[in-house]
């Protein structure tokens, strides 16, 4: 996985110009990368055996989510799940990566590249509500030109709708 996110980074960093067969083959080679990772669990995440291999990940999901690839994107996703696939693959990775951060001793981190932000914090069961996120202190990689720019988490989301119990208020 990490010889192949790698070299994935290095052919959608130093490549000028792409062909919709380009965008697609490393859109294929990303999702299975994401999804294989996504299904391992403690040292076997490539992210605790190479420090870089989370940040490689995003600039290829970044460099194929340009802009300037809009058109190439426009053509896959009439056959496939595109950019949405994409993201989703994204946040399933996250959710192993933040599952796995105590049993690994992952840190915290935030990665900003120019099309995507991901931020893997630990939040206390007692008091996530009213969080911000990004947590920019834990920041990896190209600075923002905002880092003013935040989410804050609503203690509404953390509660079951009516009638249901959640897993989060169970867990009090």
């Amino acid at each position: 996985s990490q010889r192949v996110a790698l070299q994935l980074r290095n052919a959608t960093q130093n490549t000028e110009s792409f062909f919709g067969s380009d965008v697609k083959v490393a859109f294929q080679l990303l999702a299975q990368l994401l999804k294989h990772e996504s299904n391992q669990e403690g040292f076997g995440l490539a992210a605790t055996q190479d420090v870089h291999f989370t940040e490689n990940l995003l600039k290829v999901g970044s460099a194929l989510l340009d802009n300037s690839k809009k058109h190439h994107w426009e053509l896959i996703q009439q056959t496939e799940g595109g950019t949405a696939q994409v993201l989703r693959h994204f946040e399933d990775y996250a959710s192993t990566l933040a599952q796995n951060m105590r049993k690994t001793y992952l840190n915290p981190f935030t990665i900003i590249t120019p099309n995507i932000v991901i931020s893997v914090v630990r939040l206390e069961k007692m008091n996530f509500a009213g969080a911000k996120l990004p947590h920019y202190e834990t920041l990896r990689g190209e600075k923002p030109a905002d880092i003013e720019t935040t989410v804050i988490l609503p203690e509404s989301i953390f509660k079951a709708p009516e009638g249901k119990q959640s897993s989060v208020a169970s867990a009090k």
